[in-house]
């Protein structure tokens, strides 16, 4: 006796046709505070001594290469 698997469908695939806008809206809101987060994390390991960097496995120079970046003056309160 041959048994048969049941055919599997494939997963369908995300559009955004069916994306609420307020839904859409927030999404590109979250994209655009995405630079400043990591502004703010570039300042804040910026300002973190050497032994906690030693820490979390950088090394000072590993900091002062990323920091020249320019910082966003961007305020979304």
């Amino acid at each position: 006796m041959v048994r048969y698997a049941p055919s599997r469908r494939a997963p369908e695939r995300a559009t955004t046709d069916h994306i609420a806008p307020l839904a859409m809206i927030r999404r590109i809101l979250a994209v655009m505070r995405l630079p400043r987060g990591r502004a703010r994390s570039r300042q804040q390991l910026k300002e973190l001594d050497n032994h906690p960097l030693m820490d979390i496995g950088l090394g000072r120079e590993a900091i002062d290469y990323t920091s020249p970046r320019p910082e966003l003056h961007w305020h979304w309160d």
